[in-house]
């Protein structure tokens, strides 16, 4: 009996977690050489001063980003000597792990610099399972830990190859200033407010949003300007200065000259070709950017590599 136990779990296609936790390391501290029996995924959501050490590397954790050690790998942690340093980490074991994406990232991965809102989502959901135990809480953490580990996996292999889109990566403070700006735009909108809302100085957000935006800072309010506005003349029956005002233009003719440059028509022209039956019943979505698209159907069958 115990052996076919042994055997259902070996096939187990999730991890298994250990323990987990959020802590805050007091300033100064550290962790002096240690190997673990398990894996150890770490995310440090802050940049600070902290030292990962391993015999093959030294890595200061100087950017948001996970660090991921693998059993029986001696490694040290010297925490920022001024602040405290908080910290998410997750002990897991995975016996006979499937071969698919995740073996490259439990394989070489050490340190990714990278910010992943989903695989930040779930972290935090499996130290919220862990703490009020839930019905059946250990088999939905460990699934959720396996989508961790799928979003962490397409990251590294992009980030390794520099292939990475430029979305994937934006920083938390660059996010919360577009954020801001999606619920403003409306009205007049200043670039010194959103630097403001990113925390910022003007010159080093207006460097942010060219590195992983590829536009300048008025640029960009003006694209997420012709957006909004795309929505609205899809699903809103406004005259055409009506819908330049509600998405901050003063000026109908200024309007009609931004859209014509950044769509490759006119305003008329984007309604008349874009259009639907189906968009009739429907409106438009003003809150802030999904990383989905609105109001658009997803064929599930299509997803499964049947296209009909």
């Amino acid at each position: 009996m115990s052996t076919n136990r042994e055997s259902c779990f070996r096939q187990q296609p999730f991890p298994s977690i250990l323990f987990c936790g959020d802590v805050s390391a007091r300033a100064g501290a550290s962790l002096p050489p240690r190997r673990l029996a398990e894996y150890e995924l770490v995310y440090f959501p802050q940049g600070t001063g902290t030292v990962y050490r391993t015999n093959k590397q030294t890595i200061k954790l100087s950017e948001s980003g996970y660090i991921l050690t693998r059993p029986d790998e001696e490694h040290t942690y010297d925490f920022d000597l001024t602040v405290p340093t908080r910290h998410q980490y997750i002990h897991f074991e995975w016996i006979d792990i499937p071969d698919h994406d995740h073996s490259q990232f439990l394989r070489e991965a050490s340190f990714l610099p990278v910010l992943n809102p989903i695989a930040e989502s779930l972290l935090k959901q499996i130290l919220k399972l862990g703490s009020t135990k839930p019905k059946r809480w250990i088999e939905r953490g460990n699934k959720l830990l396996g989508v961790i580990l799928e979003e962490l996996s397409d990251a590294y292999e992009e980030w390794a190859s520099g292939s990475q889109a430029s979305g994937t990566a934006i920083p938390l403070p660059l996010q919360t200033a577009i954020t801001f700006m999606e619920n403003q735009l409306h009205r007049p909108i200043t670039v010194a407010e959103l630097s403001h809302a990113s925390g910022w100085t003007h010159a080093h957000f207006t460097r942010q949003v060219r590195r992983y935006i590829g536009l300048t800072p008025q640029m960009l309010i003006v694209h997420r300007r012709i957006e909004r506005s795309c929505l609205h003349l899809l699903y809103e029956n406004w005259t055409v200065k009506q819908v330049a005002f509600a998405c901050g233009f003063q000026d109908e003719h200024y309007f009609s000259r931004c859209f014509h440059r950044i769509k490759g028509m006119t305003p008329s022209r984007f309604r008349e070709a874009y259009s639907s039956a189906r968009s009739i019943n429907l409106a438009a979505f003003t809150e802030p950017k999904e990383l989905y698209p609105f109001n658009t159907w997803i064929n599930g069958r299509s997803m499964n590599g049947d296209n009909r």
